[in-house]
């Protein structure tokens, strides 16, 4: 079964940094019970079900007899199947929380009723999430000379304009924008396919915004594929790419979203769209963000039969927090990006930053990739961005676990900076010549459960072993890493690392620094399990001892590690030779 976590592209080796592990779980997060309202939504009051196979309209208003707290309020299509969305009357519902909104749990007994409806073949709550752009402030009145990433006045520039020498402009290839809404006749945007594109927050066919200041969605998509040659604003980095707008964010500001909404944001026109660009993201400071069970099967189904077959690619960006402001991913930011996009009201906007606009320069490349083999499925773009993307222009300036390693098959690697800087000339030499990678291999190691007591200031290792006759990958891609362990309090000081058997080591879990001061939210102790997605051992050999590390770096916290295992995914042998 196609891995979740392996479809998302989270290699962003771009001019700024990389993140290297996208923190999702594959197993519950079990939280504290001090914890479980800050992270987890409570103002939710909605639910998605989907009968079985033979289930008719019928079935829903028989079910809704039942259960009058409900109405049906939207029906829609999923990846072929039919949902449906039920949405609280609040005006039957006496119960509020304190913050005076109407809300669902689990352990609502009409929800707990409605499980065991032989009707109902899934139900979920359709939980809210907060989402907002990756971006920093922006000034106005750009110049052309602001597109260093594309004119290579950089010492270490992407290499775009050779791609372009090349012959490589991204024609042939359709990007879906998942942002906020954007303007889509924008003068810069020539390339816009406005039919195709849809508003999945106002759930409308329209995702231009009403307000000229919502300018973070065209943006992105003018870094992507602006127009080339027309005297106006900016050119995109696949400027021949065709565009399609999925608004999602209502504002600039960001909006709670639900899971169906998010779902479908991922898989419209899955058929037709090749690449995602995802410039937006979770907010909180110290929860961590699950994937719901739409949006799970999304991923699952999309690598396994979006772009006919050859799996759509997601690139993501990692997010302008890390250990500072978000504990949910390992992605401190050392540079901004600075250069020009265009803006709603056929505008210009110059000064973007953040991660935001990385993700889009990354989109573009692979773009680029893709019109010089649209054969390329996800997993060939990642080998292509790991073999071509160098360590140049980085300056090891961080503590001295943060520098720049060679893992177990020679790679350069970095917590931060991933594989180094995308390179589009040698992505499309690359792809011009490439040869599909065989089939991915998987094989998970039994669960360790050393139950291994960590007291304030201390650390603690645990192995497991991997043998030659038990696993048959020799190459590795990505590796899973799930670790359970208990805290006392501060769950933020706990850090944790992983070690291959070639050596390298990987921080899976850095210290959080708000999630360590949150004294009032972590005040009582708890249980954190969380899987790790780790790219730094991409080429190693997993045969041999594997060990976590788990470090506790206070006076007032102490740890247990419970147990942990790892799931390891490649191929039998190196898929590329030379």
């Amino acid at each position: 079964m196609t891995s979740l976590l392996f479809i998302v592209l989270i290699v962003l080796v771009n001019g700024l940094q990389s993140n290297q592990f996208e923190l999702n779980n594959e197993d519950d997060i079990t939280k504290s019970e001090s914890r479980l309202n800050l992270d987890q939504n409570s103002d939710s009051t909605d639910i998605i079900i989907k009968l079985q196979p033979d289930g008719t309209e019928e079935d829903i208003q028989d079910i809704l007899s039942r259960y009058p707290k409900f109405k049906l309020s939207k029906q829609f299509k999923f990846l072929g199947d039919t949902y449906y969305k039920l949405s609280l009357d609040e005006s039957k519902i006496p119960k509020q929380l304190v913050d005076g909104t109407v809300g669902l749990n689990e352990d609502d007994n009409d929800i707990l009723r409605m499980t065991n409806e032989t009707k109902i073949e899934f139900l979920e709550i359709d939980k809210k999430e907060l989402n907002m752009p990756y971006a920093d402030t922006a000034s106005t009145d750009p110049e052309l000379t602001d597109l260093w990433h594309l004119n290579g006045v950089m010492k270490y520039p992407h290499n775009i304009e050779e791609a372009w020498a090349l012959g490589y402009t991204g024609k042939g290839i359709t990007v879906g924008v998942i942002d906020s809404l954007m303007q889509t006749d924008h003068t810069d945007l020539t390339n816009m396919n406005e039919s195709s594109s849809y508003d999945y927050y106002n759930d409308d066919d329209d995702p231009n915004p009403s307000d000229p200041t919502m300018y973070h969605g065209t943006s992105v998509a003018g870094v992507i594929g602006a127009t080339k040659g027309n005297d106006f604003c900016a050119v995109g980095v696949a400027y021949n790419a065709t565009l399609i707008a999925i608004g999602l964010l209502g504002l600039n500001s960001g909006n709670r979203l639900t899971e169906s909404q998010q779902a479908q944001a991922i898989s419209h026109m899955s058929d037709t769209i090749d690449i995602y660009c995802n410039s937006y993201g979770p907010t909180g400071q110290y929860s961590y963000s699950t994937l719901g069970s739409l949006r799970r099967t999304a991923y699952e189904n999309n690598a396994k039969y979006g772009r006919q077959g050859k799996g759509n690619i997601y690139v993501f960006a990692a997010g302008n927090g890390g250990s500072i402001a978000t504990p949910n991913t390992k992605s401190i930011i050392t540079r901004f990006i600075l250069l020009t996009s265009t803006t709603t009201n056929s505008g210009c906007r110059g000064g973007l930053q953040g991660t935001s606009f990385s993700a889009p320069i990354a989109v573009g490349i692979i773009a680029l990739a893709l019109e010089a083999n649209n054969a390329l499925t996800w997993r060939d773009v990642q080998h292509l961005i790991v073999r071509t993307s160098k360590p140049y222009g980085f300056k090891d300036t961080f503590d001295i676990e943060n520098k720049w390693q060679r893992n177990g098959a020679g790679l350069r690697v970095h917590h931060k900076m991933g594989f180094g800087l995308m390179n589009a000339e040698a992505m499309v030499k690359g792809a011009i010549k490439w040869k599909t990678v065989p089939e991915q291999l998987t094989w998970q190691s039994q669960v360790s459960s050393p139950n291994m007591t960590l007291e304030e200031r201390s650390k603690a290792k645990n192995k497991i072993d991997v043998s030659r006759d038990d696993c048959p990958i020799r190459h590795l891609e990505h590796v899973m890493a799930t670790v359970s362990f208990d805290y006392s309090r501060c769950r933020g000081a706990v850090e944790v690392y992983l070690i291959s058997p070639s050596g390298t080591k990987v921080v899976l879990l850095p210290k959080r620094y708000n999630d360590d001061a949150s004294f009032i939210t972590h005040s009582n102790p708890g249980t954190f399990t969380w899987t790790y997605k780790v790219v730094h051992l991409w080429g190693e050999n997993p045969i041999g001892k594997w060990k976590v590390l788990l470090k506790v770096d206070s006076m007032i916290v102490s740890a247990e590690l419970k147990e942990w295992y790892l799931t390891l995914y490649g191929t039998s042998s190196n898929p590329i030779k030379g």
